[in-house]
């Protein structure tokens, strides 16, 4: 077979090659229909309260130059080799770790010292001092995720509750938090972990909020305006043989090319025309053309 004869075979294939899926981008489907888009704002204030909680709780009383470097949310999973402590609050599950020299470097500030870490300190093996300061940093941590999260919450509200050594709970988010030590040029990575529980109340304090109609609006509006009709939108058809639509298998990726415009119908009726349009991380239906 020839490279052109393998060109247009591969060509005709409804199956993507691997190579080339491999190169295609996955959706995590945990974050479709979700305002994961909302959560810039809430990052950029998170950032700056754990800049203020540094330092004011380190920087002023120990010396140290702490700084957040930025955050995002990390749907990734969870780092190995860290030492995590998790807390069962009110709203659920909260859990944090801190890469281990930046803890030392902090540890070693409490005690009195410059923040320089002897050689092979990351090697040692943990002591009670270095887990009774990560507990602290948890605590305070997850007591102000908390309050990020839901302002009005009192500081009863927030109690962390017992510490529990173990990593996240399946199915949490990470919120990976660069963190900086100015003085010893150390840079690392915190990371704060919620779970579906917690999750959901962080989006649902960015999602928009809509105000409920007045129960008698329709009582004044024309009966054109009263009567409600159900748009579906269909943008994309695929036929595929049987043989196949039996062939697939988790992670086979189907190419195919979006039209111009979407068919909008009511019922079975094909009325309308319409392009499809992103705004604000919605998905809109535009410049509707009537279908003769």
């Amino acid at each position: 077979m020839t490279k052109r004869t393998q060109a247009l075979s591969r060509a005709r294939s409804k199956l993507l090659a691997t190579d080339d899926a491999s190169r295609c981008p996955v959706l995590d489907p945990r974050t479709l229909g979700r305002p994961f888009h909302q959560l810039q704002d809430f990052t950029a204030r998170l950032g700056e309260a754990l800049g203020r909680y540094f330092s004011q709780r380190f920087n002023r009383r120990y010396g140290c130059a702490f700084s957040v470097g930025g955050v995002r949310l990390q749907l990734a999973q969870t780092p190995p080799g860290m030492q995590w402590c998790s807390y069962r609050t009110a709203g659920g599950q909260i859990s944090v770790a801190l890469k281990r020299s930046l803890l030392l470097t902090l540890l070693d500030y409490r005690y009195g010292g410059s923040g320089e870490l002897p050689p092979g300190a990351d090697a040692a093996p943990e002591t009670e001092s270095e887990l009774r300061l990560l507990d602290l940093l948890g605590r305070e941590l997850a007591a102000l995720l908390q309050q990020s999260i839901q302002p009005e919450a009192t500081a009863a509200a927030t109690d962390a509750g017992p510490l529990l050594l173990q990593p996240p709970a399946a199915g949490s988010q990470l919120l990976q938090i660069t963190l900086h030590e100015n003085t010893r040029q150390l840079s690392g990575m915190l990371w704060l972990a919620l779970d579906e529980r917690w999750l959901g109340q962080l989006l649902a304090s960015v999602a928009p909020r809509q105000l409920p109609s007045p129960s008698d609006e329709h009582a004044t509006l024309p009966l054109g305006r009263q009567l409600q009709l159900r748009l579906h939108a269909q943008l994309l058809e695929l036929q595929l043989p049987l043989g196949e639509l039996l062939a697939l298998r988790p992670g086979d990726t189907l190419p195919v090319r979006l039209p111009p415009l979407a068919r909008v119908q009511v019922g079975d009726a094909h009325l309308f025309d319409a392009a499809v349009a992103e705004h604000d991380g919605k998905l809109w239906l535009t410049s509707f053309q009537d279908v003769e």
